[in-house]
């Protein structure tokens, strides 16, 4: 990644100031649940540090809070098919322990500065301006984004599925095929669809959202443990 485009950085910085930064210290998923009374426990390893067979090293990840309230809003809506005690977290790749108490320990750090008034002024100063950022053409050459997920349920120590969802090119890029992607998917659902559950998730818009971002160039692919 070159750099992070001028509306991200100063979207951050204007949530800190606004809102504060406690949802990124606490990683409180309730604020966009439809009951904020249910909220699933979640716990962390220590210092942030995870460890999966699958997916290796994990560290603490700045934008877990923001994705974790979103997939959590997705099993609120849809409990029939997500389980009443789903559970989603998120985490950022890391070569090893040390790695990850490092990674954990600059998150913190960086957002605890959030909080300061004279350092969102410094960053400010020091960012691209809203509508500007690091080359275009740059970034669509050496950008490139990828999740990884592992499904469990409780009672068995392998997983149950693998998925994988990635996209190369510019990260800019794909944000904006994404609003534009799930709008025109929106725009296809009957209206009974589209209102019956206020604020939609992406899990909400089906196999046409997924089929249209496929065709846009990303990868989505799950996988199911046939020995489970």
């Amino acid at each position: 990644m070159l750099g992070m485009q001028g509306g991200s950085l100063h979207t951050v910085l204007d949530v800190a100031e606004t809102y504060g930064i406690s949802g990124w210290l606490t990683s409180d998923t309730s604020v966009l649940l439809p009951d904020p009374k249910h909220v699933v426990k979640k716990s962390k390893g220590l210092l942030g540090h995870g460890y999966d067979q699958h997916l290796g090293h994990l560290a603490t990840s700045f934008v877990a809070w923001g994705n974790e309230s979103v997939v959590q809003r997705s099993a609120a809506l849809n409990p029939k098919i997500y389980g009443q005690n789903f559970v989603y977290k998120e985490y950022s790749p890391a070569t090893g322990l040390i790695s990850a108490l490092l990674m954990h320990i600059v998150t913190k750090l960086g957002i605890l500065l959030l909080a300061v008034p004279w350092f969102r002024s410094f960053v400010r100063g020091k960012s691209f301006d809203r509508g500007s950022g690091p080359d275009r053409d740059e970034s669509r050459k050496i950008e490139s984004a990828e999740w990884k997920a592992v499904g469990y349920v409780t009672g068995k120590e392998e997983p149950v599925a693998f998925a994988k969802f990635s996209y190369k090119g510019a990260l800019v890029d794909m944000a904006a095929i994404l609003a534009v992607e799930a709008a025109a998917t929106i725009n296809q659902m009957n209206k009974s669809e589209a209102t019956g559950v206020g604020l939609l998730m992406p899990s909400t818009l089906g196999i046409t959202f997924v089929d249209r971002l496929r065709a846009a160039g990303f990868d989505l692919t799950v996988d199911g443990f046939e020995s489970h």
